[in-house]
């Protein structure tokens, strides 16, 4: 059996290695991956030309979602408001009511 140190050790480099796999770098150049097999370096070349594209893509993206939650947090206020104003209207015709009584 291991001691418990490495494995909680191995797991905080598996837990590094998954956060850091998100992260593009868009600088990279062609001639920093090279590899001596012609079809994983075209696979490299092509993977590095679609990135500006698909990072694009994502910033699109986001930028709708935040538009999205901008419009959902205004209405979540509105409907709010409206509760509110009929929870006021409810307790003054109680008061009313019970002012008549």
């Amino acid at each position: 059996m291991e001691p418990q140190e490495s494995r909680k050790q191995r797991k905080r480099e598996r837990k590094g290695q998954r956060q850091g796999a998100g992260e593009v770098d868009l600088g990279a150049k062609m001639a920093d991956l090279w590899t001596s097999d012609p079809a994983i370096q075209q696979a490299l070349e092509n993977t590095l030309q679609n990135l500006g594209p698909l990072q694009k893509a994502v910033d699109q993206l986001n930028q709708r979602l935040d538009v999205q939650d901008k419009e959902v947090k205004e209405l979540g206020e509105a409907v709010e408001e409206q509760a509110d104003a009929q929870t006021m209207a409810t307790l003054d015709g109680c008061t009313v009511n019970s002012m008549k009584l």
